[in-house]
């Protein structure tokens, strides 16, 4: 497994840690990993470069969306057919992937901004009340696969 990540971004480098905190100790080998700035032609390159070093890749996690369809290419142009690509944030874009046969990418985690919004607001309103108010607020996350993503929609976000 190879990890696609941006350790100076808060909201990626959360994620790969939660994800490597949820795998360690269950048999999964990190082979790789590179910082490629959340980007999608950096990953592109990357995954392109640690595919045709190490053929033994099976899995590629990625940092968000945008990661992921870089390594969707790279691997594609290699004709590796024997990858699963994972993502994070539920982009439209990840998700029209999904709804194609044999597409690479197998799934994504993604949250509802609209769900965000509101609790960010219901915050706020809270501190203008001079309410007291959890100083940090948890999302509820949701995985999005090829049998469950017409729930979700591929022409917009959650």
């Amino acid at each position: 497994m190879i990890l696609l990540e941006c350790p100076t971004m808060n909201s990626i480098n959360d994620r790969i840690t939660g994800f490597e905190e949820t795998i360690s100790e269950k048999g999964f080998e990190v082979v790789a990993r590179a910082d490629v700035k959340g980007d999608l032609m950096s990953a592109l390159t990357a995954t392109k470069e640690f595919l045709t070093q190490n053929e033994d890749i099976t899995a590629v996690m990625c940092g968000n969306d945008q990661i992921a369809l870089g390594a969707l290419v790279a691997a594609q142009s290699l004709n590796r057919n024997d990858i699963e690509i994972y993502g994070i944030d539920g982009s439209p874009d990840l998700k029209k992937e999904l709804v194609k046969a044999n597409t690479l990418i197998a799934g994504t985690c993604a949250q509802s901004p609209i769900n965000m919004g509101k609790d960010a607001v219901a915050v706020a309103l809270q501190m203008l009340a001079d309410e007291s108010y959890e100083e940090t607020t948890y999302e509820d996350v949701f995985f999005i696969d090829k049998d469950n993503v017409e729930m979700y929609g591929t022409d917009g976000w959650q």
